[in-house]
């Protein structure tokens, strides 16, 4: 019997421990989320309250100028519609206890839909506003072309026009200010008009005075409006609503207050059990610690390579007294991720971390760190001079290039550009610079930076290469230079690539595109540059009929809209030789509108041109939208081409791209034969054309040597 009565009251205890597991988390994740989303939700209505405040401020803005953007106010306006929305679809907003609330949320949707509405009405008579103000000047000019300033009754007329014209110019400033001025030059205009008799200068008075008068309507209209848009009730509705959130969500406070007392009992009863729940909960918050230290390693480490991250970075540079940074980028890295996936490029990564960790002396205590992408750092203590600095960069080149990465198989030899700085509060940012001037750079593979690569000289560069290219456009120093695509299965047929040129007449110098094309782009004069090509190159084709000229377009110019139309314009007006064109598009990734590339294609097509993808290899090579683009000639890129005589990898994938064009019925050309190796293996391969300073440099003038034509 005492046994059973033993049990039972195990039995019991255990069933009172457990009820009181129950009440304490009941009430604890109840209680919690409840202040937890009331307390979200509150912080989401100020908020708003807010927002519509800035909103409003910015509104007000407007009254002292109508040049304002409306970036500012649209960018309030989204952010109070992504509040709302989230509002809006808050789940528990939808329990009985918040009927209330959610009608009013309801309500102030609907409020706040027609009030962006209005503010949308505002912007655009704003603009317009802003579009007829810009017309007056040519007003003001017509009037002084009508009458003749040195008459003193000419004079007479044309001040108050010039006045009335100025005045609603000021009005831009302040249309309310100005409202009575703005009344009384209309009146003033009237009169003129009406005692004028010339009917020409009578009209032009009234048309002037009509205008003005609809101008000062829509001033009234955009002062009447703005008071509108302030006015609203949105304060109001949004006021209420937190009132009766906070009463709904007090409602439901005390429901749970009610329940929780209900159960406090059965807690108290369970307090043995509760106290070996504090026990468990401390052995959980052990686990949460390591997990949490766990969680710290997994925020400073790079999860492929498992060397420390940019977080990382900026931790350790904090800790080093005199800090060094050499940064490492493998060349064309994208190439391997297109070429053998990104399975292969994650290994190859993995591979240079591994060698980092082998390669840097240990002397040198050194923390490595992957950057982000393809990019490596080495940070450490400096104790060596700026000339030692650059050994240590040159150990770092010549080893790791020394060395080759097996992945799977594979030997994949690599290349790297490396930047090194001990530039202390700018050690990142200007390791940064020297890699980039590295990467700029064809001779010079390491770079430790100085001042003078300071970024403020590479604008001041940039200005004087604008300035230069600009002088060459006026002078009509910019030529172009064709060089030969000959032909190896048919020799007569004559083929060039015009090449821009930029001769200096002071020092005779001849400047290639990639001394002075990207300043053209930010310069916006690339598609001047382009149309200038293109005129100078129709231009020989008429005197070479038997000829074929290849001029390259950027898929940049292609996708503006005015210079693509303005070389399809140049094509129709010299359709009669169109036929002699082949328009080479520069392969890449970053295409952002095949519907105007094909669009262009077509068109330029119909006149006869033809189209071929320069440098193909060097970029995405997607094979699918080639095809769809109705390509005529795939030049493959001199990166792949120059290696075909002794790298194996090239030859393969140059071959891969040659069946691919067989079978699309596209004709090849190889790039960059700059040897007769090369020049043989093109050949053998069984290339269209070929092109590169063996068979010829780029020239003003036309024409081949003989003796390295193929045989026919």
């Amino acid at each position: 019997m005492k046994i059973s009565t033993a049990v039972s009251r195990l039995l019991l205890a255990l069933l009172a421990a457990l009820i009181g597991i129950g009440v304490y988390l009941y009430t604890d994740h109840y209680t919690s989320r409840y202040f937890e989303r009331k307390q979200q939700t509150s912080q989401a209505l100020q908020q708003l309250q807010n927002e519509i405040q800035l909103i409003e401020g910015e509104i007000l803005k407007r009254r002292s100028g109508l040049y304002r953007e409306s970036g500012t106010l649209d960018a309030h306006l989204q952010r109070f519609n992504t509040l709302l929305t989230r509002l809006y679809d808050t789940p528990f907003l939808l329990e009985p206890f918040y009927r209330e609330t959610y009608r009013e949320l309801t309500g102030l949707a609907r409020e706040f839909e027609s009030f962006r509405g209005r503010i949308k009405e505002f912007l655009a008579l704003n603009s317009t506003l802003r579009e007829e103000i810009a017309r007056l000047p040519r007003l003001q000019k017509e009037a002084f072309r009508i009458f003749d300033a040195t008459r003193p009754d000419s004079r007479e007329v044309l001040q108050p026009v010039s006045e009335a014209i100025a005045a609603f110019t000021l009005a831009l400033s302040d249309p309310q200010a100005h409202s009575q001025d703005l009344k009384q030059h209309l009146r003033q205009l009237e009169t003129l008009a009406r005692n004028f008799r010339d009917p020409a200068r009578k009209e032009f008075l009234l048309s002037l005075q009509e205008r003005l008068a609809n101008l000062d309507r829509r001033f009234s209209t955009y002062s009447s409006l703005m008071r509108t848009l302030l006015q609203n009730p949105l304060h109001e509705r949004i006021a209420h609503l937190q009132e009766t959130f906070q009463k709904d969500a007090q409602a439901e406070l005390q429901d749970l207050n009610d329940t929780n007392r209900l159960l406090l009992a059965l807690y108290l009863v369970s307090l043995t059990v509760i106290i070996y729940y504090i026990v468990k909960t401390q052995e959980e918050n052990k686990r949460l610690e390591e997990l949490k230290n766990h969680l710290e390693h997994l925020l400073v480490t790079d999860s492929l390579t498992g060397l420390g991250n940019r977080y990382a970075f900026t931790r350790d540079e904090k800790e080093l007294n005199h800090p060094a940074l050499i940064l490492l980028n493998i060349d064309r890295f994208k190439h391997i991720n297109e070429f053998y996936g990104s399975h292969i490029g994650d290994k190859v990564l993995q591979g240079v971390a591994e060698e980092l960790r082998t390669v840097t002396p240990a002397s040198l205590d050194a923390r490595i760190h992957r950057l982000g992408g393809d990019d490596f750092g080495i940070l450490f203590e400096i104790k060596v001079s700026e000339r030692e600095l650059e050994s240590l960069v040159l150990y770092f080149h010549e080893t790791l290039e020394s060395h080759t990465i097996n992945v799977d198989d594979l030997e994949i030899d690599l290349s790297y550009t490396l930047g090194a700085s001990a530039e202390r509060g700018r050690l990142f940012e200007s390791a940064d610079m020297a890699l980039s001037v590295a990467k700029e750079s064809i001779n010079r593979p390491c770079v430790v930076y100085d001042s003078s690569i300071d970024k403020r000289q590479e604008i001041a560069r940039n200005i004087t290469s604008i300035r230069r290219l600009r002088n060459a456009l006026a002078e009509e120093n910019l030529l172009p230079y064709y060089q030969p695509i000959v032909s190896l299965k048919n020799p007569d047929q004559m083929k060039y690539e015009a090449l821009a040129r930029i001769e200096i007449t002071e020092s005779g110098k001849v400047l290639e595109p990639a001394s002075f094309m990207t300043m053209a782009r930010e310069a916006k004069l690339s598609g001047k540059i382009t149309r200038e090509i293109l005129a100078k190159t129709f231009s020989i084709a008429g005197k070479n009929p038997g000829s074929f000229f290849s001029i390259n377009l950027s898929t940049e110019d292609i996708e503006d809209t005015e210079i693509r139309q303005s070389i399809i314009r140049m094509i129709a007006e010299h359709a009669g030789i169109a036929s002699q064109i082949v328009i080479e598009i520069l392969e890449s990734e970053d295409v952002g509108d095949y519907a105007a590339l094909s669009e262009f294609i077509a068109a330029v097509k119909r006149f006869g041109c033809r189209i071929a993808i320069d440098d193909f290899g060097s970029g995405y090579s997607n094979f699918e939208k080639i095809l769809k683009m109705d390509i005529d000639m795939i030049k493959i890129d001199g990166s792949l081409i120059s290696r075909i005589d002794h790298d194996s990898h090239s030859e393969l994938i140059v071959k891969t791209i040659l069946d691919f064009a067989q079978y699309a019925g596209i004709e090849t050309v190889a790039e960059y034969v700059h040897s007769k190796a090369i020049y043989d293996k093109v050949i053998e391969l069984g290339f269209d054309y070929a092109q590169g300073f063996y068979l010829g440099e780029p020239s003003r003038t036309l024409g081949i040597d003989p003796e390295l034509l193929p045989a026919s």
